[in-house]
């Protein structure tokens, strides 16, 4: 059915386009040389409902369902030539894990099917090392990774929800922080540490170019490397033999240089926790107030994405509006549109202002020597770049806000985005925010004024509720950002 309707689609594009498309042409051999292909899948599935599955029958659960269709079609071969793991996502305990090979052994016969745990809260990437020493202190446990899982321990890290939670550098510190320590534990066990890296595109959820997302990770994530990539992201770095190429390259460049990362002293690392905590307060802060999701559903696409369906899920888990219900990908989308992409740089400015010299200049040398805080600082400027305060005033201003809210939160916000700039250009002495990549700085310069119309556009979209001309323009501007979110 499916080289079917591939032939089909390709005969229309010759049709229409008089030429024949050489990316359908190679799918048409590659399906006529390999008509058995198949592509390995990862199961997903909420650890809560994951409980509730080894109790309920199995028709009334899809996590079931599936594992008992993954049976059937292996039929007692490796079911890894299918699935390759099992995420467990919201885990919070070792007992969640247990849960996920409980429930993988009721269905397949075997604890075969690798379990994944994905910590992706503050509390449980906080709590990641003890989850995990208390999970591998059962013999069976570590057996099973020996005997079935290719002595392997496989922990995804989730970039989207933490940073939605949390802020970026928090996140980013919360992940590094625990990725460290697994590294060292799962290692001193005897099994050999795998980290999927749950990040997205955009540097609000862990994105960035590869050099810098890669740069503080420890030499057993870049040995084997994994993570998750958003489709536009593969269409953009993985478009052509050459650009593929060109991200290989980087990638194995940065992983032959990093033979020992750096090792931060404990002044260096309190440093780090310092402008962690304090960013992350800050967001916290702002995003916990009442009408701050007023904003979210007045003056951005957000009540509409459900209509746009743009999507592969609902943009919120729950029918309230509040930080816990909102999907990650929606809530970044909607700063990405507005201009604003509060969540990577708020709080940052008033930290720098609130130093003295003496704490300045221990945070420049930390610049120097830390990789996390570097690469954070890089891509910190390139979000500042792309940002544009005047659009965001613009929604706010035509939104149903009152008017004290509107004025209240375009000072704030202009405020705080004056000081972030600042404190990039004190921290590096540079003149320009992107002052390492500097054709970036000028694409962004001539690109952005193109977008503007399409903002213009969007917010009388959002005004007379026109669906069709409100998906163009989130497109649209979405292709000016680089980024949806």
């Amino acid at each position: 059915m499916l080289f079917r309707s591939i032939q089909e689609l390709s005969k229309l594009y010759e049709k229409t386009l008089r030429a024949q498309s050489e990316p359908l042409k190679n799918i048409i051999d590659l399906l006529k040389i390999f008509p058995g292909l198949v592509l390995p899948l990862e199961l997903r599935e909420e650890s809560g409902l994951v409980h509730k599955a080894l109790k309920a029958p199995a028709k009334e659960m899809n996590i079931s369902r599936m594992l008992m269709s993954l049976e059937r079609i292996t039929g007692g071969k490796d079911v890894r030539h299918y699935v390759r793991g099992f995420v467990l996502s919201q885990t919070e305990s070792a007992d969640d894990i247990s849960a996920g090979v409980r429930l993988s052994k009721k269905y397949l016969g075997k604890a075969v099917l690798p379990v994944v745990p994905l910590f992706e809260s503050a509390h449980s990437l906080s709590n990641s090392v003890t989850i995990i020493e208390e999970y591998l202190a059962n013999k069976t446990a570590k057996d099973t990774c020996l005997r079935y899982w290719d002595g392997q321990l496989e922990v995804m890290l989730g970039y989207s929800d933490s940073a939605k939670e949390n802020g970026s550098f928090s996140s980013r510190f919360l992940i590094f922080s625990a990725i460290s320590e697994l590294d060292r534990v799962i290692s001193q066990e005897g099994l050999k540490p795998i980290f999927f890296h749950g990040s997205g595109g955009s540097i609000e959820r862990g994105g960035g170019s590869i050099r810098e997302q890669i740069e503080w990770w420890p030499p057993s994530a870049l040995a084997m490397m994994k993570m998750t990539m958003q489709g536009e992201m593969i269409y953009r770095n993985y478009a052509s033999h050459e650009i593929t190429q060109r991200q290989l390259d980087l990638l194995f460049s940065k992983s032959d240089e990093v033979k020992e990362p750096t090792v931060l002293s404990r002044q260096e690392l309190s440093l780090l926790k310092r402008f962690a905590d304090s960013t992350q307060k800050a967001y916290r802060d702002i995003v916990s107030t009442p009408s701050f999701m007023e904003l979210i559903e007045l003056a951005t696409p957000y009540p509409f994405l459900k209509d746009l369906r743009l999507g592969s899920r609902p943009s919120k888990r729950q029918t309230t509006v509040d930080l816990k219900s909102l999907r990650a990908i929606p809530w970044v989308l909607c700063w990405t549109q507005t201009r604003c992409l509060f969540s990577t740089w708020w709080g940052v400015g008033t930290f720098w202002e609130s130093l003295n010299q003496q704490e300045q200049d221990e945070y420049r040398n930390l610049f120097l020597r830390s990789p996390l805080f570097s690469s954070y600082i890089k891509q910190l400027g390139f979000t500042l770049e792309k940002a544009n305060l005047d659009i965001f005033s613009f929604y706010l201003s035509n939104s149903k806000l009152s008017d004290l809210e509107k004025t209240k939160y375009i000072d704030s916000f202009r405020e705080e985005f004056t000081k972030s700039r600042h404190f990039v250009l004190s921290l590096t002495k540079q003149s320009s925010l992107i002052w390492y990549r500097p054709w970036l700085e000028k694409s962004i310069y001539l690109r952005s004024p193109l977008i503007h119309p399409l903002s213009v556009l969007q917010v009388i979209a959002l005004e007379r509720n026109e669906i069709l001309l409100l998906r163009e323009t989130v497109t649209g501007i979405a292709s000016g950002m680089l980024t949806t979110g």
